[in-house]
């Protein structure tokens, strides 16, 4: 864990859901990674959560999405908590944490909207404020591009985790951190860093996961 009050940890951060809008649906699972900026992975949680009651499935979620990823869907089924317990332990380990703690998202519209309001009603508050960083956003001003021109589908082959893209949240919170984590070394330290912060994302996430 980070010893200083002034050290940024980056909370990056994947959910799923069965609709697009807390409180009307629900959030089925979510994770978040902890990186150090030179990429150090600190710690990671995971929960899968109850549906809310008077909540209901999203008719297009389910076809479009859910229906085609029936691996993912049983993943997500398994040793569901109340979400009332998943968020009151989900910000007690995020308060475990000393530094300034910023969420990362993609998008941020999205996945923080659906955590703030889950933090909000079940704890009363969010540990981390606003404090929310969208890549997509982060990309176009680091390159001086528009945001729509600042995608996934714009971003250099250098920048790409390399990770499994499995519908599950811990999975996609590690490779959507790591892909981040290279962005932003390259950004503050230039793009000679990014074989030594790769390596560091995947030792360190190794160790964490006692592999």
């Amino acid at each position: 864990m980070s010893n200083s009050k002034n050290e940024v940890l980056y909370f990056s951060t994947d959910i799923e859901t069965d609709g697009p809008l807390p409180g009307q649906n629900s959030m089925l699972s979510f994770a978040s990674v902890v990186f150090r900026e030179s990429g150090e992975v600190v710690g990671s949680f995971e929960r899968n959560t109850l549906p809310l009651p008077g909540a209901y499935p999203d008719v297009d979620t389910t076809v479009n999405f859910w229906d085609k990823e029936p691996e993912a869907l049983a993943y997500v089924l398994q040793n569901r908590v109340d979400p009332s317990v998943a968020m009151t332990e989900y910000v007690t380990w995020v308060n475990s944490f000393v530094g300034k703690k910023v969420m990362v998202c993609y998008p941020s519209g999205f996945d923080f909207t659906f955590m703030y309001w889950y933090m909000k009603k079940f704890t009363g508050g969010s540990p981390f404020g606003f404090s929310c960083l969208d890549m997509r956003s982060y990309v176009s001003g680091m390159r001086k591009k528009t945001v729509l021109h600042s995608g996934k589908g714009s971003w250099p082959r250098r920048w790409a985790s390399m990770l499994p893209h499995s519908h599950r949240a811990i999975d996609d919170a590690l490779e959507q951190g790591l892909s981040f984590m290279l962005i932003h070394n390259e950004n503050t330290r230039g793009i000679g860093v990014l074989d030594e912060v790769r390596s560091t994302v995947l030792r360190s996430w190794d160790r964490i996961r006692g592999n």
